[in-house]
């Protein structure tokens, strides 16, 4: 995806913070073409964690990716449903980089 052209999409991404249910207007094609009309997107960043796990506001963060996803139903994603998940994915990665130094 070219960030770039999704500038507005990713620039609260890059931020670390969440969309849920961003306009659709905004969103990557990549995205937009697995909506349904009953279908709610949360859209997490995964950040590298620097420094202590409980830092994870640290200023030295940035994000590297995000994950996607796409509910249907009644399932209703809340801002500390999506910062659980930014969490754990970032914890992640975090571990494994620790488990498999380069």
């Amino acid at each position: 995806i070219d960030i770039q052209l999704y500038a507005h999409f990713y620039a609260r991404l890059l931020k670390i913070e969440s969309w849920i249910d961003p306009p659709v207007e905004i969103i990557p094609t990549v995205y937009r073409d697995l909506l349904t009309p009953t279908a709610r997107l949360t859209i997490c960043p995964i950040v590298d964690i620097q420094g202590l796990p409980d830092q994870s506001e640290s200023q030295n963060n940035r994000t590297i990716g995000e994950i996607g996803i796409v509910t249907t139903g009644n399932l209703n994603w809340e801002y500390l449903q999506s910062q659980a998940i930014v969490k754990a994915f970032s914890h992640a990665i975090q571990l494994f980089r620790k488990t498999h130094p380069q």
